[in-house]
């Protein structure tokens, strides 16, 4: 594999109710382009929240995380 980076991700398989994916796939437009992409950051946007940012900064400068534009 050429690009270290792109073997970084791990397909899991999550459990949650109905109402929740719905939830999910309402938000596809605006916080990803597939609700794989949504939980991803969702997730991401938790852990900013309560890890703290520099954290995340951090983590995002070693090409371990890649965070959507929120422009």
């Amino acid at each position: 594999m050429s690009d270290e980076n792109s073997s970084q991700k791990t397909a899991k398989t999550i459990r949650m109710d109905n109402v929740i994916w719905k939830t999910v796939a309402g938000l596809t437009p605006f916080y990803g382009s597939s609700e794989s992409e949504v939980v991803r950051n969702i997730v991401l946007m938790w852990l900013h929240d309560n890890l703290g940012s520099e954290t995340i900064k951090e983590l995002e400068r070693m090409k371990a995380i890649k965070l959507i534009d929120s422009q």
